[in-house]
């Protein structure tokens, strides 16, 4: 793709696309309707984590007092508003690392060129809007100040975008740079403070991210690929319970147990017809398509004995699937995958539980929900031009809001003996039906990714 901005971005066009987290989907309760525009980007420190990009590199030292304009390289961005300030299009500058190690999985070729370079690199520091997606830098090009040092991560670009033939890196997220100071920085970690003999030092954190599986090893090989850090932790008993050890092995179980999650076929996917009807007259039709796959763990929510206020027991689980949702079942036509901003289509999710119960006739019954068509501006897109439909779903969404007790499944799916899936869920307000959101599976067309 060329590498230029991309169009300046409002805080609505950046707020468009919701990305994809756990985190995000069970903070939320997901209602048979509820809006689900809330969603904002969360990014996590890299160390102690899987690498997910080959590109990402990892390595101690010291920021420098020299700054060298870097432009974007194959970086796409807008400007506007991002985590750390507004702004405007101006050049883009990194600043220079003076390297002391570099990780063991370092290619030679880029090794020989910070060698060459005088063990630089350069540091190119990106802000990000609400959606994840790269806005430009609005602070100083000397974003590092002269006393950081310490370990650094950051994304190596391809070599055409190096400045005087120095390695320069990419940082999207400058929060976390550089280990061990930024771990007591403010917002940064939940618990605080760390005294300085409860962390790895950066030198040991180097060394543990050197036997860190990548994301490409664990898809290969779920069973082995934590082997190597597992012992290296086996060898160095004293430093077992140093951060981010026990938080590392803890996303290393984590990231094996949802690959599985992810691999397993969906119990009811498929295409459906969805009819919501307010009272007992007016109504509305959509389509509805999920993904083959899982998309994350489904804690069933039901409150305990006592005040809302009170924790939730989360004992029973199921799965999101990443759904989408048209107003007729053709714009889903040639679509592999359901992904956020198609022309009208809604990205929303389908919940099911795991527990099953039959009756004497063989019809299996699920907890479930179907959480699409929750914001705004989703409903004008998907109905343009149609204000009759937008007033529907608006007034459908208030009532769905406010229906109780809240549960992430408020419905049920019913599957017969001869495979017809049909979905029910019914909202009361004063003994009578508000709300009621019924679907029929009438394919079993699903996308093929998630």
């Amino acid at each position: 793709m060329p590498n230029r901005p991309m169009i300046p971005m409002t805080r609505r066009m950046l707020s468009l696309v919701p990305p994809i987290s756990s985190v995000s989907i069970l903070s939320a309760i997901a209602l048979g309707l509820s809006p689900s525009s809330a969603f904002a980007c969360s990014k996590i420190p890299s160390w102690g984590h899987v690498r997910m990009h080959a590109s990402t590199m990892f390595m101690t030292g010291a920021a420098t007092r020299d700054t060298l304009h870097a432009g974007p390289g194959a970086v796409e961005f807008g400007v506007g508003e991002g985590h750390f300030g507004n702004s405007g299009a101006k050049p883009v500058f990194g600043q220079v690392l003076s390297v002391t190690a570099l990780g063991r999985r370092t290619p030679s070729g880029v090794r020989r060129a910070v060698a060459a370079s005088g063990n630089r690199v350069l540091l190119v520091p990106w802000d990000y809007g609400p959606d994840c997606r790269a806005v430009q830098w609005s602070g100083s090009a000397r974003w590092l100040a002269d006393t950081a040092s310490g370990f650094f991560s950051a994304g190596l670009r391809d070599e055409t975008h190096w400045v005087n033939g120095i390695p320069t890196l990419d940082v999207h997220a400058p929060q976390f740079l550089p280990y061990p100071a930024a771990v007591t920085r403010r917002g940064v970690l939940p618990r605080r403070p760390l005294a300085a003999d409860s962390m790895l030092t950066a030198s040991q954190l180097l060394e543990l991210t050197d036997e860190m599986p990548t994301h490409e090893d664990l898809l290969k090989r779920l069973d082995t690929a934590a082997v190597s850090l597992r012992a290296w932790i086996a060898s160095r008993p004293e430093l077992a319970t140093l951060y981010p050890i026990p938080e590392t092995l803890a996303g290393i179980n984590w990231t094996v147990s949802h690959t599985m999650l992810t691999r397993r076929p969906v119990p009811l996917a498929g295409t459906y017809r969805v009819t919501l009807t307010l009272g007992d007259k007016d109504s509305l039709t959509y389509y509805a398509r999920t993904s083959e796959h899982p998309t994350s763990v489904l804690r069933l929510a039901r409150p305990l004995a006592g005040p809302e206020t009170q924790s939730w027991d989360t004992s029973a689980t199921g799965v999101y699937v990443l759904s989408c949702a048209a107003r007729t079942v053709a714009q889903f036509s040639a679509r592999q995958r359901c992904y956020p901003g198609q022309k009208q289509v809604s990205q929303g999710y389908f919940a099911f539980a795991d527990s099953v119960s039959s009756d004497r006739a063989g019809t299996e019954e699920r907890q479930g929900s179907i959480d699409l068509l929750g914001a705004a501006y989703s409903w004008k897109e998907i109905f343009d031009g149609d204000t009759t439909s937008v007033d529907f779903l608006q007034r459908a969404a208030a009532i769905s809001a406010a229906a109780k007790p809240r549960t992430y499944t408020p419905g049920r799916f019913r599957k017969t003996r001869d495979g017809r899936v049909t979905y029910e869920r019914t909202v009361l307000n004063a003994g009578k039906v508000a709300l009621r959101v019924r679907a029929e599976r009438i394919s079993v067309e699903a996308f093929s990714g998630g």
